[in-house]
């Protein structure tokens, strides 16, 4: 059935479910299956996602989206890390009255780290203007 169209058959009644129910076919030479098979493959997708991705100008595959939020997971550990070292220097300065050595080398670097963090969001399409 498509959107709009009359269901025939079984289940007449059942209610229409958004999806995919719509399917397009294409015919390739053995050359290009092998192709489509090994590009495919390579990108960690089925056949059918790849063309959809293709088709669709997605620039990354499945597995690269994967890929990209296992790191940007990965910088959120480091950052979280890095926070904690600088609330615990923070304390120490605080208890002590005295800023402890190397903290204005360690300040450059997590400024260093945020921009190159927040580089990497935009560069993923985020928008810090776009937040609550």
């Amino acid at each position: 059935m498509t959107p709009g169209g009359r269901q025939r058959g079984e289940g007449v009644n059942r209610t229409w479910v958004a999806g995919r129910h719509l399917r397009v076919e294409a015919t390739l030479s053995a050359d290009e299956a092998d192709q489509l098979a090994s590009r495919a493959r390579a990108a960690g997708v089925s056949r059918a996602r790849y063309l959809i991705d293709a088709a669709l100008d997605r620039p990354d595959t499945i597995s690269e989206r994967r890929a990209w939020a296992k790191e940007v997971e990965r910088a959120e550990r480091v950052m979280r890390t890095v926070a904690t070292n600088v609330n615990q220097l923070a304390r120490l300065a605080r208890s002590t009255g005295r800023i402890p050595e190397g903290t204005g080398e360690t300040l450059t670097a997590v400024r260093e780290a945020s921009a190159a963090l927040m580089a990497m969001a935009r560069a993923a399409g985020y928008r810090p203007e776009d937040s609550p």
